[in-house]
């Protein structure tokens, strides 16, 4: 039941943050082309990269620290205390990171954009990370208290202002318009958390927002955020890294066009690796880091294993099946390309979103290490074997490459998980698994008969079938009676 209110809070926020994003993405591949969607993609992640470092680990360590505070604690000196010290932390991290990107912004730009870029616009996006840093930590903050509907609501205003700024500045000018967007994006995204946050603060923003000038004061602070900070920042900065090492490869070696149709495909995974991650950092993960036995974890993997299944799979079914209209839809008939390379898609996101909460348990249980070290070995792999089969399969070949490093990361998070934890999946969720991939596979053929639909319908119902347990069915349908009621 906590897991559907859940989904049920997250859930219109998530919709309009994807409505956002699509329609920019429509906006730039309309009137722009494929290439200026990727450059433009670029700048973004290498925006989202800096805040990423500037955090330090702040994402999940400032919720540990507020949430595991001890009781006799004064609760609102201590939550300001750390507020305090993550936004004067983030903020130092976020003016060195500038300071780098203004002072090699050519470099950078040769190297990310293969100087597609200009140096200037460079400059100009790497001015207001500062913005940006400031209000994810505002927003680490409503995590942090709890405050589920307040960070839903920010992220609908930082969708809506974003995407009215976007199309303000395309409108007046043009392309330029859309990469300045990239740092204006930093000035919506705080305002809108300080805006929403501000009545849990209590008249504390000056104090908030001051530079502390005994940083003694900060000693243990630091040693706090250092121990999980280093780790988790390497965890969590080392794949988008690696995506702009492949964008670039790409641009490189393949062109501008196949970058975009790159950025097409990553932006099909929006459909629904947001609600599967939130549900799973904001539900699972807590559920996790309690002192729970094998079989408990190991029944609760499984269940939101399959629960995934759920929100994934009939998607994917939908858009192979409509794929032309779906293509145009979302961007226009020069994308057209990327259809046949979307069963290979999925079935990537199928072994990725079956990784996930195997991996997070070592997050939960405090082995960090051994979560860097797995995020290491399936970045390698991809990395190098994207520069192996480019040459030869082009774009399939990279997609090809991200399919087995994270077949590979799947299995040995899963060897790993039967030593540590005596982890099995369940013969429902391995028939669950098979359903799915055969389901990709169907829809994706090109030109499809109409028996090819009747056999989609009749395995998609033995695909629920095999999902859903009776509980979980009866669970499902009395919610729905009373919401109807």
């Amino acid at each position: 039941m906590s897991l559907l209110k859940l989904v049920s809070v997250i859930g219109f926020s998530t919709i309009v943050n994807l409505f956002s994003g699509f329609a920019k993405g429509k906006i730039m591949a309309v009137y722009f082309g494929s290439g200026c969607l990727g450059i433009w993609s670029q700048a973004t992640n290498l925006f989202m990269i800096g805040s990423i470092i500037s955090l330090f680990g702040l994402n999940q360590g400032l919720i540990k620290q507020i949430a595991g505070r001890d009781k006799d604690k004064n609760t609102g000196s201590f939550i300001y205390d750390r507020l305090s010290k993550s936004v004067f932390f983030s903020l130092f991290n976020s003016l060195v990171i500038s300071l780098v990107i203004i002072f090699w912004a050519k470099g950078v730009s040769a190297f990310f954009f293969n100087s597609n870029l200009s140096p200037a616009m460079v400059i100009f996006i790497a001015i207001f990370l500062a913005f940006q840093v400031v209000g994810d930590v505002l927003g680490v903050f409503l995590l942090a208290n709890k405050e589920i509907k307040k960070f839903s609501l920010a992220n609908i205003l930082i969708s809506i202002f974003g995407l009215l700024s976007f199309s303000a500045l395309i409108f007046f000018f043009s392309l330029r318009g859309a990469y300045l967007s990239v740092g204006i994006y930093g000035i919506i995204t705080c305002a809108s958390f300080y805006f929403v946050s501000k009545p849990l603060l209590e008249g504390a923003s000056i104090g908030i927002f001051s530079f502390h000038m005994r940083l003694l004061k900060y000693r243990d602070f630091f040693k706090e955020t250092l121990n999980f900070g280093a780790l988790r920042l390497i965890q969590v900065t080392i794949n988008p890294v690696t995506m702009l090492l492949i964008r670039s490869l790409i641009i490189k070696k393949i062109g501008l066009a196949e970058n975009g149709f790159f950025d097409a495909l990553n932006r099909f995974s929006i459909l629904y690796a947001p609600f599967i991650t939130n549900i799973l950092w904001s539900y699972t993960f807590p559920i996790y880091c309690e002192n729970r036995d094998n079989q408990q974890l190991s029944n609760e993997i499984n269940k939101f294993i399959r629960l995934s299944f759920i929100l994934f799979t009939p998607i994917c079914v939908i858009l192979m099946s409509f794929g032309n209209f779906v293509v145009t839809l979302l961007f226009s008939r020069g994308f057209m390309p990327i259809i046949p390379l979307l069963y290979l898609w999925f079935i990537l996101d199928l072994f990725r979103i079956t990784s996930w909460p195997l991996n997070i348990v070592f997050i939960a249980k405090d082995k960090m290490k051994l979560a860097v070290s797995l995020e290491v070995l399936w970045n390698a792999i991809f990395l190098f074997s994207s520069f192996v089969l480019i040459g030869r399969y082009s774009l399939e070949g990279v997609i090809l490459s991200y399919v087995l490093s994270f077949a590979v990361f799947l299995i040995i998070n899963y060897l790993i998980m039967k030593k540590k934890y005596l982890f099995q999946f369940k013969p429902r969720t391995i028939s669950a698994f098979f359903a799915s991939a055969a389901l990709i596979f169907i829809s994706g053929r090109p030109g499809k008969s109409s028996l090819d639909f009747i056999f989609i319908f009749f395995l998609g119902l033995i695909f629920f079938y095999l999902v859903l347990d009776k509980t979980e069915i009866l669970l499902i349908r009395d919610v729905i009676k009373k919401r109807l009621a």
